[in-house]
């Protein structure tokens, strides 16, 4: 199951994908936010 976060870091809006597995957990894609996720 993949869920997204969605945080700042240094000024910059960032959106984090992961995925827990077997105790880990996996980031799949982190980049800076586009403005679809920055309206939610």
């Amino acid at each position: 199951m993949r869920r997204k976060v969605v945080g700042t870091i240094q000024g910059q809006l960032i959106t984090v994908v992961y995925t827990p597995r077997s105790g880990v957990v996996r980031i799949i894609p982190a980049r800076r936010s586009n403005a679809m996720e920055k309206r939610r």
